[in-house]
C-alpha cells in the first residue's frame, strides 16, 4: 500500500513592515539672557573684591581684584587691579599695574601709565603705553601705539603706526604702515612688514644705553636701520646706519656706514689668550 502524499506546509500571512516612529521635535533651546543693564557708576577705594563689573563708569584707588569679567564704557583705574575674565571697554586709563587674564579689548583709547599684563589678546583704537607691557597673545590696534619703557608681544602685531621708545619684543610677525623705534636695549622681532623703517639708537653729548634689535627679515619701501642684525631685507631704499649687519638685501642700499656690512658673516672664538 503506497504512502499518502504529504501537505504542503502552511505559508503564513506576509506581514507588512512597521515603519519607525517619528522622533519627537525637540523644544527650541531657551534664548541666552540678556546682559544686566549697566549701572551708572562703580566705584572702589581701598581694598576691594568683586565677582564681576559692568557699568558706564568704573573708578578704582587701591588695590581691586575682578574675579570674573568687566565690562565698562570708561574706566579709571589707580593702583593695583586684577581681572580674572575678560575686560572690555570704551575708553581705559591705567595708573599703576593692571593684570588681565582674558583678553582685553577697548574700542577707543587704552593708556597707561605703570605695567600691564594680558594673559590673552589685547585690541585697541590707540594704544599709549609709559613702563611694562606684556600681551601673551596677539595686538591690534586700529590706529597708532606709542610705546616707552619695554613692550613684549607672544604673537603678531598689526597697527596702523608703531612708535617705541626702549625695548621691543615680538615673537609674530609686525605689519604697520610705519615703524619707528629708539632702541635703549636688547630687542628682537621676528618679521617687519610696513612701508617705512626707521630703527636708531640714541646718541648725541648724553648718549644712553647702546641698543640692539634681532631679526629674520624686513620686507619696506624705505627702511633706515641702526644697530640692527637681520637676516634678509627686501627694501626699495636701504640706508644703514651704524653697527648694522644684513645677510642678504633684495632692493636698492643708497648710504652704508663704514661699520656696517651686507653680506654672510662667520663668527669665531678669538685665539686662547688673545683679549681686548
Amino acid at each position: 500500500m503506497s504512502a499518502a502524499p504529504a501537505l504542503p506546509a502552511s505559508v503564513p500571512p506576509a506581514v507588512p513592515p512597521v515603519a519607525p516612529p517619528t522622533p519627537k521635535a525637540s523644544p527650541p533651546a531657551p534664548a541666552p539672557p540678556s546682559p544686566l543693564p549697566r549701572v551708572e557708576e562703580v566705584r572702589h577705594t581701598g581694598s576691594a573684591r568683586e565677582s564681576s563689573v559692568r557699568a558706564a563708569r568704573w573708578v578704582t584707588q587701591g588695590s581691586v581684584k575682578v574675579l570674573g569679567d568687566v565690562d565698562v564704557e570708561e574706566g579709571r583705574l589707580d593702583g593695583q587691579t586684577s581681572v580674572g575674565g575678560r575686560c572690555v571697554a570704551q575708553r581705559l586709563d591705567a595708573h599703576g599695574s593692571l593684570e588681565v587674564l582674558g583678553d582685553l579689548v577697548v574700542a577707543d583709547s587704552l593708556r597707561t601709565r605703570g605695567s600691564l599684563h594680558v594673559g590673552g589678546s589685547l585690541q585697541a583704537g590707540e594704544l599709549d603705553h609709559d613702563g611694562l607691557l606684556v600681551v601673551e597673545g596677539a595686538a591690534r590696534m586700529t590706529f597708532g601705539w606709542k610705546s616707552r619703557g619695554e613692550a613684549r608681544v607672544g604673537g603678531d602685531v598689526n597697527a596702523a603706526d608703531l612708535e617705541f621708545d626702549g625695548r621691543l619684543t615680538v615673537g609674530g610677525i609686525l605689519t604697520a604702515r610705519r615703524v619707528e623705534g629708539r632702541l635703549t636695549g636688547e630687542s628682537a622681532v621676528r618679521e617687519i612688514h610696513a612701508e617705512e623703517v626707521v630703527i636708531r639708537r640714541p646718541g648725541g653729548l648724553f648718549p644712553t644705553p647702546r641698543g640692539s634689535l634681532a631679526l629674520d627679515r624686513i620686507e619696506a619701501k624705505t627702511a633706515e636701520l641702526e644697530g640692527v642684525e637681520c637676516e634678509y631685507v627686501v627694501a626699495e631704499e636701504l640706508r644703514l646706519g651704524p653697527h648694522s649687519h644684513v645677510t642678504a638685501v633684495e632692493g636698492r642700499v643708497v648710504q652704508r656706514h663704514q661699520s656696517s656690512r651686507v653680506g654672510p658673516e662667520s663668527r669665531s672664538a678669538p685665539p686662547h689668550g688673545l683679549t681686548r
